[in-house]
C-alpha cells in the first residue's frame, strides 16, 4: 500500500487525540514538570532561580505562554507540539536510512506507541525536546554536505536541555577524530561553545565545580549490584510493547550501522553505558533513544528474508529472558498487571508466528496492536500518581495559616506557592512538634508520594496524638501499594 498524506493526517489525529483524552485520567504532572514550569515563570520575568539545577532551554520555551495560559495546559500543549516534531524527524531520518516510506512510517508508529515514549513525552518534561534536537542533529549529519558548525550548535542546544548533550557532542567528536578531520572538530566546537558557554560559566560560578553540584553527586546515592545490572538488561529488551520487537535485534547489523552511521551508533553506545551510572533515571533516559532504536530495529528486521531457525531460537531466548525478568528482576515499565501479561504474551506470540510464516501485513498489525495496548496499560497504571497530594493541596489552598510540607514531588511547592509555607527538612532542623510551633505552623502535610525520607512522618506517631489533629486523609491503592496524603492541624496549648 502506498502511503498518502491522508494516512499521516489520520494517524496524527488519532494519536494526539488519544494522548489528550488520557490527560483527563490525572490532573497532575510529575515532580520535575513543576520545576520546569516554575523556571519558565522566572524566565518570563527575565530572571532564573539560582537554586534550580535544571537546564534553561525547555523552561525558556515554556516561558512564552506560562504567564498567559494555565501553566499545566500550556506545558502539555508544548509537550504535544514537541512530540509531533520528534515523530516528523523520525519519519525523515527513517526514510533516509530505511529507503522506504512504509518502513519509515512504521518506525514512527513504533516510536509513538512505545510505552516509555508515549507516556514520557506527554508529560511536561525535557526528554521530548532533547530527543527532537538529537534527531535534528542526525538529520544534518545525514545530508551530503555536513555543516559541523550547525551540528555543534545543535549539540549546544542539547546540552542546554539535558547535560547528556555533552555525550552527543563527544560522539561527533570521536567520529571526527577517527576521520582525522580537525577542521570540522574546530567548527563544531565553536558552534557548541557559542550556544552553551554562558551556561557553563554560570554553573561553574554558582557551584564552584562538580564537587558541590547536585547532578554530579546524585547518582552516587544509588546502590549498584548484579541485580541492578540485570534490571538494565531487562529494560533494554522490552521497550516496544512487544516481546519480539527488541533493540537487541540491532546486533545483527551493528557492523553495517557503525560503518555508515558511526556517530549515531557511538551516541547510542555511550548512552547505554550512562544507564549504568544513573540507574534511577533510566526510564527517562530511554525515552530519547526510542526513535533511533525503532529505525535501527526495522533496518535489521527484514520480514521477507527471515532465517526461520535463527528466528525461533531468538524468540525462545527473549521469551525465557522475559519470564525471568518479569518475575525476578521486574522493572516498573515492564508488563503491568496480570491481564496485560496474558495479552502481551498472546499478541507477541501471534506476531512472531506471522513473521515466521512471512505474513508481513498480519505481523505488522499485531505488533502495532501490542504496542498500543502496552502504552495504554502503562499510562493507566500511573493514573493515580500524585493524586493524593494534589487533592490535599487543593484543600489546603482554602486554609488560613502557615503550612509545613516535606514532599519532594514538586506538587506541594507548586500549588501552595502563594501560601505561607515551611519546607521541613529533618536533616537540618529538629524533628518535633515544638519546632513546628516555634515556626507558627498551623497545618502539616504528610505524604508518601515520593517523599523519599518522609520527614514529617513523626507526626503520625502515637506520642504526638495530643499534639496534632488529623483533619483529612486521601489515599489510593496503587497495585497493593497505598499512596496517601494526610493533613494535620497543629494543636497549640
Amino acid at each position: 500500500m502506498k502511503l498518502q498524506s491522508k494516512h499521516f493526517f489520520s494517524f496524527f489525529i488519532f494519536y494526539f487525540a488519544l494522548r489528550i483524552l488520557l490527560y483527563f485520567l490525572n490532573p497532575t504532572e510529575v515532580g520535575d514538570s513543576y520545576r520546569f514550569l516554575n523556571a519558565g515563570e522566572y524566565i518570563s520575568r527575565l530572571s532564573y532561580p539560582n537554586f534550580e539545577k535544571r537546564l534553561p532551554l525547555f523552561p525558556f520555551i515554556l516561558s512564552f505562554g506560562v504567564r498567559f495560559i494555565d501553566p499545566i495546559i500550556w506545558g502539555r500543549f508544548v509537550a504535544q507540539a514537541i512530540s509531533f516534531g520528534v515523530l516528523i524527524f523520525t519519519y525523515k531520518i527513517g526514510s533516509t536510512l530505511l529507503k522506504s516510506k512504509n518502513k519509515a512510517f512504521l518506525a514512527v508508529v513504533l516510536t509513538a506507541f512505545s510505552p516509555l515514549f508515549f507516556y514520557g513525552t506527554s508529560r511536561v518534561l525535557s526528554e521530548g525536546l532533547f530527543s527532537l534536537l538529537i534527531l535534528i542533529s542526525f538529520w544534518f549529519y545525514l545530508k551530503k554536505e555536513r555543516n559541523y558548525f550547525i551540528i555543534g550548535a545543535l549539540c549546544g542546544l542539547c546540552f542546554l536541555t539535558r547535560y547528556e548533550g555533552a555525550i552527543l557532542a563527544l560522539s561527533y567528536g570521536i567520529d571526527l577524530l577517527l576521520r582525522k578531520d580537525l577542521k570540522s572538530i574546530l567548527k563544531m566546537a565553536v558552534g557548541f561553545l557559542l550556544v552553551s558557554a554562558f551556561w557553563v560559566v554560570r554553573t561553574v560560578h554558582l557551584y564552584a565545580g562538580a564537587g558541590n553540584f547536585e547532578y554530579a553527586s546524585e547518582p552516587f546515592g544509588f546502590s549498584y549490584n548484579p541485580k541492578s545490572t540485570l534490571v538494565i538488561v531487562s529494560s533494554f529488551l522490552f521497550l516496544f510493547g512487544n516481546l519480539f520487537i527488541s533493540p537487541v535485534l540491532i546486533i545483527n547489523s551493528i557492523k553495517y550501522l557503525f560503518a555508515n552511521y558511526r556517530p549515531i551508533v557511538i551516541y547510542v553506545f555511550l548512552s547505554i553505558l550512562f544507564f549504568f551510572f544513573w540507574i534511577a533515571a533510566m526510564p527517562r533516559l530511554f525515552t530519547y533513544l526510542i526513535p533511533i532504536f525503532s529505525i535501527f530495529v526495522l533496518h535489521t528486521l527484514q520480514f521477507e528474508n527471515v532465517n526461520r531457525k535463527k528466528l525461533v531460537l531468538f524468540f525462545v531466548f527473549l521469551a525465557f529472558q522475559f519470564l525471568i525478568f518479569r518475575f525476578i528482576y521486574r522493572y516498573h515499565f515492564l508488563v503491568l498487571g496480570k491481564e496485560f501479561f496474558v495479552l502481551f504474551i498472546a499478541v507477541s506470540t501471534l506476531s512472531f508466528l506471522a513473521i515466521l510464516l512471512r505474513r508481513q501485513s498480519i505481523a505488522l498489525v499485531l505488533i502495532v496492536i501490542s504496542s498500543i495496548v502496552a502504552s495504554l496499560s502503562y499510562t493507566y497504571h500511573y493514573r493515580n500518581i500524585y493524586q493524593t497530594v494534589f487533592k490535599a493541596c487543593v484543600m489546603l489552598k482554602d486554609f488560613n495559616g502557615k503550612i509545613a510540607y516535606s514532599d519532594e514531588t514538586g506538587v506541594s511547592s507548586w500549588y501552595l506557592k502563594n501560601k505561607d509555607t515551611l519546607y521541613f527538612d529533618s536533616t537540618s532542623v529538629e524533628e518535633s512538634v515544638e519546632y513546628l510551633r516555634s515556626q507558627n505552623v498551623k497545618w502539616a502535610l504528610v505524604t508518601n508520594e515520593f517523599d523519599e525520607y518522609r520527614r514529617l512522618v513523626f507526626l503520625e506517631k502515637k506520642d504526638n496524638k495530643k499534639n496534632v489533629e488529623l483533619v483529612s486523609k486521601f489515599q489510593e491503592n496503587d497495585g497493593g501499594y497505598i499512596r496517601y496524603s494526610k493533613i494535620y492541624k497543629i494543636v497549640y496549648n
